[in-house]
């Protein structure tokens, strides 16, 4: 699925978050499913992923969807945190 800015500043303006431009640039062009590499870094971070959530979609298991879920209606992560991809355990980062 092609994202493009409307998709995220719709995205934003549901949950109230602004995105930074690294991810912003990152939605527009990594697409959905499997990644290129499974290991990224972040700092001294290094996260491995296993699949990309959908920024949104009509069907379950988009990253909007995951969110909602997860901080709005459940608040089991907190409202600044926005789950982009799974990890091969099956959590979202």
């Amino acid at each position: 699925m092609h994202i493009n800015n409307l998709d995220i500043q719709t995205v934003e303006k549901n949950t109230g978050l602004q995105f930074p431009v690294s991810l912003r640039r990152f939605f527009m062009t990594v697409p959905d499913g499997q990644p290129n590499k499974c290991i990224y870094e972040d700092g001294d971070i290094e996260f491995v992923v296993s699949e990309f959530l959908p920024l949104v979609s009509h069907e379950p298991g988009s990253a909007l969807e995951s969110y909602t879920q997860m901080a709005i209606q459940r608040r089991l992560i907190p409202s600044n945190f926005f789950p982009i991809a799974i990890d091969p355990g099956g959590d979202e980062l």
